[in-house]
């Protein structure tokens, strides 16, 4: 895959990701669990933070700075990191910022 198909890939999804968002009232989006124990608004966070994360790490290999290879144990505390993280925060803040890179 070169890099205008993985790009036009990620965009495509990204529309699919939002489009599902749009149709959950607002209302659900910080009830019950769906996964894990995670509600939507969690899931939502977790997606952006680590679209934020790769953004910066794909600028830094850019760069030709070293990459730092992540082992599943610290994929699973930087996953528990962010969910800690927005499980309090306000719905805006942890859903809505889905959008704000886009």
């Amino acid at each position: 895959m070169n890099k205008q198909a993985m790009l036009d890939l990620i965009r495509q999804e990204r529309k699919r990701f939002d489009n599902v968002f749009r149709q959950i009232n607002e209302m659900h989006l910080a009830e019950a669990p769906i996964v894990d124990g995670w509600t939507v608004k969690d899931v939502v966070a977790h997606v952006t933070t680590w679209e934020r994360r790769t953004i910066t790490w794909l600028a830094t290999a850019a760069r030709g700075e070293p990459q730092r290879i992540l082992d599943t144990e610290a994929i699973d505390r930087l996953n528990n990191q962010t969910l800690i993280e927005n499980k309090n925060r306000p719905l805006e803040l942890g859903a809505v910022g889905s959008r704000l890179g886009h």
